[in-house]
């Protein structure tokens, strides 16, 4: 289970990587909508228009592709870290309840007939599925708190001014929703 947990770790952080260069890719995508030339400007004085073969033309192509691409992607990456969360968890839990039940089954005779056997395995069941809905919450509250700050700090690196703002602005409205 160590590898799985890695590898979940590993696609986290991958994914949250993917977040920021779509949210990057989206910068350029608005510019050239807005404003082509300031863009074809900007490409032009670093040469990547002349190292991609783009003309202006097939530009908004490329960076529209290049977003929906980087969008979809991430998005697909989502889907394995769901399908690779619920696989573990359910890996886990049958870990679980096999060493529950095990326990269960292995206590000496005296014990089995002082206490009622079908509460006891009740009460396993119910707690193995407590715990797999646990486990289930603690990897996606990992997952998004790894994906926001990674998306945190490339707006902060964006813009300082209007991502402070912004996060006042939010947390106000999240403090006057609350209360």
């Amino acid at each position: 289970r160590k590898f799985e947990i890695k590898l979940i770790i590993l696609i986290i952080i991958l994914n949250g990587l993917l977040e920021i260069f779509s949210i990057g890719s989206l910068v350029p995508l608005l510019t050239l909508i807005s404003n082509p030339e300031e863009l074809i400007i900007k490409l032009g004085k670093i040469n990547i228009l002349d190292r991609l073969l783009l003309t202006d033309g097939n530009l908004i192509f490329f960076i529209a592709s290049l977003f929906f691409g980087l969008i979809i992607l991430s998005n697909l990456l989502k889907i394995i870290f769901l399908r690779l969360i619920c696989n573990t968890t359910s890996k886990m839990a049958g870990d679980i309840s096999y060493l529950a039940y095990k326990h269960e089954i292995n206590r000496d005779y005296i014990d089995h007939l002082k206490i009622n056997s079908s509460s006891s395995i009740s009460t396993i069941t119910i707690q193995i599925n407590a715990a797999l809905t646990g486990l289930i919450a603690a990897f996606q509250l990992i997952s998004s708190t790894i994906i926001s700050t990674f998306i945190i700090i490339y707006l902060l690196n964006l813009n300082l001014k209007i991502s402070l703002l912004l996060l006042f602005i939010i947390s106000l409205i999240y403090i006057l929703i609350i209360n």
